[in-house]
């Protein structure tokens, strides 16, 4: 399950008891633990960026770049975050993925701005190791891959487009309000 790492994933993501099948959740409108808005600047979205509610949080392999100080292309143990998040020129909170190095870091080092981006589950039949993968696929930014067992990759997936589908909903009936 995503976020099975910490103690509690029903508690502290969907503060509820009961067992919750993440591939049920048809919205995220009302799900989430509000932040205690965590600002950062952010590299690749032009400015400040306010983390104002965490959706979704947990632990998950992220493939090097090999553009790092140690030019590393292999697999780093990383905390991730699904958020909603507000951005600079932008009204509406937006939905990011936020991948820290380590729970207790207050600034990601990688921030993805979903609502243009494509997320994808793949499988890599060769490998032993990090074989279920997803891909997040930014517009105009190279590929991205994340691996977990394949449960969780199941729910990562499911739980970013949920939250890129609602936000885009959200968009068009706001337009269709305006105009």
């Amino acid at each position: 399950m995503v976020g099975s790492y910490i103690d509690s994933f029903e508690e502290c993501i969907y503060n509820r008891k009961e067992n919750i099948n993440v591939l049920e959740i048809d919205t995220l409108k009302d799900v989430g633990v509000k932040q205690n808005l965590t600002i950062f600047q952010g590299s690749n979205c032009g400015g400040k960026i306010l983390i104002r509610k965490v959706l979704s949080e947990g632990w998950i392999y992220k493939k090097g770049s090999g553009i790092d100080f140690c030019c590393s292309r292999g697999w780093k143990f990383r905390w991730a975050k699904l958020v909603m998040a507000s951005l600079p020129g932008i009204n509406d909170d937006v939905p990011g993925f936020a991948i820290f190095r380590s729970r207790r870091d207050l600034d990601p080092k990688q921030f993805f701005c979903l609502p243009k981006t494509i997320v994808m589950s793949t499988k890599k039949y060769n490998s032993e190791f990090y074989s279920h993968r997803f891909v997040l696929i930014p517009e105009g930014r190279p590929s991205r891959f994340f691996s977990v067992c394949e449960q969780e990759r199941d729910e990562w997936v499911h739980l970013l487009q949920t939250a890129i589908r609602d936000f885009n909903c959200s968009k068009r009936k706001l337009e269709k309000i305006l105009i």
